[in-house]
């Protein structure tokens, strides 16, 4: 004769193992269900594909030159700090010379 516990733990593993069994079925079923509502979408959305394919033109269109014009930007910003970096440098290197300059005449 079995244990409490060990028919307890068989009737835990059944009701695991249907439970498995039906959640498997619902998302097959909402697999399927999502793949017809796709389908259907496309094929009601065939007759204004037209429309929709100038409209996404339109709209890729205007992100490239958004995208372009931040490209630009960015690269306009760098060449100003590397403008502004070896301007800095230029200074700072012709303090140097001045001061040794100085003091070669100083000695």
């Amino acid at each position: 004769m079995k244990s409490s516990k060990e028919v307890v733990s068989v009737l835990i593993n059944n009701y695991n193992d249907e439970f498995q069994k039906r959640e498997s079925e619902i998302l097959d079923d909402i697999i399927m269900e999502s793949k017809e509502w796709l389908y259907r979408k496309q094929t009601e959305t065939i007759g204004y594909y037209p429309v929709l394919s100038e409209k996404l033109k339109e709209i890729e269109e205007k992100d490239n030159e958004t995208k372009l014009h931040r490209i630009k930007k960015f690269q306009q910003l760098v060449q100003e700090r590397e403008l502004k970096r070896k301007s800095i440098a230029d200074n700072y290197m012709q303090n140097y010379l001045n001061s040794l300059q100085k003091l070669k005449s100083e000695t």
